[in-house]
């Protein structure tokens, strides 16, 4: 209701500036005809008294004529009438009394001020007649007027101030209360309960047209949450997708890993089948298979933790863990390809909150896109290291999970698509071009990068650069990541 307020003190203000301003017009217009008519009645009553004065001095003599004069003080008690020889004036009074007869002053004695009006005598000796009174009634008359107008004035700014103020609330402070409950329900995301401001004028359209949109604003908020849930579930498809690639790629090691232990459980169980071996050779063997058979599971379990769907979530984890399990994982990919891969000198652990799934699947990515980048007899190595990077003009505490080889490298014009989803300089059949898309799509979901460095003739390193504290940013649609080439 603050507008309504500011509405209605500015009205009656301005009211009261308007009635001040007329009040004191009308005042000072009333006391300016008083005045003239006072001095006209004080006038014509001195000029009536002179020539009565005059008359009967003349007819009488100056006893009967000063008889006459005292005779009017005791009627006009509020009139002081004098006969003066001379009268105390000079300069232009002087000159007016001689030239018109009569004169008027405005005289102060003191704290009294009085009207004076001096009428020259046609009698024996040049006298005068003065004819005075006080302006006490007068003036206190004049001050009863401006304080009737001030009250007056200030009655009528108060009226119309609280049928201002009435007015206000009614047609202005509960359309705009309802308007802005309205706006704070649309600011908290609640779009529903359309706002009703039942007047024809600006604010009825202006909750006409809120309602509208937010109308519309629900409508695509809808439409955005069932955008996102499909880009989101489109995304899951699609690392889905390219951990069953990446798990159709270790295959053929793994199908070579679980060969041997295979072959050894066989002959054990047919030796132990046959009788061939007895008693203590019999427990060994048995203890052989079961060695054997848990190496199989374990490599087993570790393709199939790879490729099963998680729920997102992330948890502080240590990545140097996370590094060791996928070189675990990859080494027997990377034998049969005559491709060494190492692990960097562990040291303390490292850990960063992250969703763990994903973050092997973007570390898998880029280890077995080194994998097939190096020759026979190439080397790849995992480093996991901690440093301070610059992440949306901040200076940010990460983990690195680095991923060097001594491969060929990367053509400078090709460099900066190499994360682009379906970029691949592979031969037909040996990759899709999503590996290290998707892994810079989880990066981003951590609030990350990946951050590409290249030399032709001299191998490559890729990056995975991880903030210790999750950092919310859009997935894709983010800044090309940063390249050294």
């Amino acid at each position: 209701m603050r507008l309504v307020h500011k509405l209605t003190v500015t009205f009656i203000a301005g009211s009261f500036a308007v009635l001040g301003a007329n009040g004191a017009l009308r005042v000072r217009r009333e006391v300016q005809l008083f005045e003239s008519a006072a001095a006209r009645d004080h006038r014509m009553i001195g000029s009536t008294l002179a020539l009565a004065v005059a008359a009967t001095w003349r007819a009488e003599g100056e006893a009967r004529a000063r008889a006459l004069v005292d005779a009017a003080q005791k009627q006009q008690r509020r009139l002081q009438v004098r006969l003066l020889p001379t009268p105390p004036l000079d300069g232009e009074a002087r000159e007016a009394l001689l030239r018109d007869g009569a004169v008027t002053r405005i005289e102060e004695a003191g704290s009294e001020a009085r009207r004076v009006t001096w009428i020259s005598l046609d009698v024996p000796g040049a006298r005068a007649l003065a004819v005075s009174e006080s302006l006490a009634g007068e003036r206190a008359y004049v001050r009863r007027s401006i304080v009737d107008t001030i009250l007056l004035s200030g009655a009528l700014a108060a009226i119309t101030g609280v049928i201002a103020m009435m007015l206000g609330t009614w047609l202005v402070g509960w359309p705009v209360q309802r308007l802005v409950e309205k706006a704070r329900r649309v600011g908290a995301g609640d779009f529903g309960g359309p706002v009703s401001v039942e007047s024809g004028d600006e604010l009825g359209a202006l909750a006409v047209e809120m309602n509208a949109m937010c109308d519309r604003l629900d409508g695509a908020q809808r439409a955005l949450a069932e955008a996102t849930d499909a880009r989101v579930r489109a995304l899951e498809q699609l690392r889905h997708a390219d951990r069953l690639s990446t798990v159709g790629t270790l295959a053929s090691g793994i199908a070579h890993e679980l060969g041997t232990p295979l072959n050894v459980v066989i002959a054990r169980a047919e030796m132990i089948a046959r009788r061939e071996v007895t008693g203590d050779d019999a427990v060994r063997s048995a203890q052989v298979v079961e060695q054997s058979a848990g190496r199989m599971t374990t490599i087993l379990r570790q393709l199939l933790d790879f490729a099963r769907r998680r729920q997102a979530q992330t948890q502080p984890f240590d990545l140097v863990t996370l590094a060791r399990e996928t070189h675990g994982l990859l080494l027997t990919l990377a034998e049969k390809k005559g491709v060494e891969l190492a692990l960097g000198e562990g040291g303390a652990p490292i850990v960063a909150e992250v969703d763990v799934g994903p973050m092997q699947q973007a570390l898998t990515n880029l280890v077995v896109n080194a994998i097939q980048a190096v020759p026979e007899g190439g080397h790849v190595t995992i480093e996991v290291l901690r440093d301070d990077r610059e992440i949306d003009g901040a200076r940010v505490r990460c983990a690195l999970l680095r991923v060097r080889d001594d491969g060929p490298g990367i053509a400078e014009q090709d460099v900066p698509h190499v994360l682009e989803p379906f970029f691949t300089t592979k031969e037909v059949g040996d990759g899709t071009g999503l590996g290290l898309s998707v892994a810079y799509g989880i990066a981003r979901d951590h609030g990350g990068e990946i951050e590409i460095e290249s030399e032709l003739g001299r191998g490559s390193a890729f990056t995975l650069v991880v903030p210790e504290r999750p950092i919310a940013r859009a997935s894709q649609a983010a800044a090309p990541p940063e390249v050294r080439a």
